[in-house]
């Protein structure tokens, strides 16, 4: 996949984007909005190797990865889609989580 990325730089921006949009399409990556406007990507493997939720500075627009999920909070999101699957019919094979707020360093800095 990067080498595809690579290969597609020296014919422009605009076809690198293309590209990510097409692989983001085929479910190959995932684009994280920060709310800076800034485009970050995450390849779908390494969420199916490393599940992992996002917390998401609005001040700065730092991305951390949340992936130490205590029993209580496995338990919760097991009850959720349980819950989300008979109330909708939905079988559920996934889900995306993002927590917003003001990290440690923008809360001392404020």
């Amino acid at each position: 996949r990067y080498e595809l990325l690579r290969s597609l730089a020296t014919g422009g921006m605009a076809t690198v984007y293309r590209a990510l949009n097409v692989m983001r399409d085929r479910g190959a990556i995932e684009r994280i909005d920060a709310g800076d406007g800034v485009a970050r990507y995450e390849t779908a493997a390494s969420r199916a190797e490393d599940h992992h939720h996002h917390l998401i500075c609005r001040s700065c627009h730092r991305v951390r990865k949340y992936s130490q999920f205590s029993e209580e909070e496995l338990a919760l999101m097991t009850r959720t889609e349980q819950r989300l699957q008979q109330r909708f019919g939905y079988q559920i094979v996934g889900h995306r989580i993002y927590f917003e707020g003001i990290c440690p360093e923008c809360q001392a800095s404020q």
